[in-house]
């Protein structure tokens, strides 16, 4: 398996004010998780000012979240739902390589609004981060 790593994913991701988040989805990208399974990870980006109590905190237009979604057979259904919200029908069945694949997800998806509820948690090392609690997508 082949494994394309972009110039920036995303890496020092900023912990984001609890609430609703207007996003663009900004590029999908395929990878393999700390298991070694494949999994595709959508990046946002943040289009609309978050409300926070600091007022000196910096904006939070343009910044991004992820959200990754495994490409186990048994756990498709998650990003199928995703698909089928955007295009109206289920994933295209077949054996995709990962690159036909990776265009195929970015040619759909790619550019589509959503708004975000995003909440904080905490990750496997015990830091916060941001993730995606639910999320709607506004139909241009």
């Amino acid at each position: 398996m082949k494994i394309s790593i972009p110039n920036n994913i995303g890496s020092d991701l900023r912990v984001l004010p609890v609430g609703l988040a207007e996003a663009v989805v900004d590029q999908l990208f395929l990878g393999t998780s700390k298991t070694g399974n494949p999994k595709v990870t959508v990046r946002y980006v943040v289009t609309s000012e978050m409300k926070t109590e600091d007022d000196q905190a910096p904006t939070t237009v343009g910044e991004n979240v992820l959200e990754t979604y495994s490409l186990q057979p048994q756990a498709l259904w998650r990003l199928n739902q995703v698909y089928k919200e955007v295009a109206g029908e289920n994933l295209p069945q077949g054996d995709y390589e990962e690159g036909v694949l990776e265009e195929m997800l970015n040619g759909t998806l790619k550019g589509t609004r959503w708004v975000l509820l995003l909440t904080t948690e905490l990750n496997q090392e015990g830091k916060e981060q941001t993730s995606i609690q639910e999320k709607k997508y506004l139909k241009d």
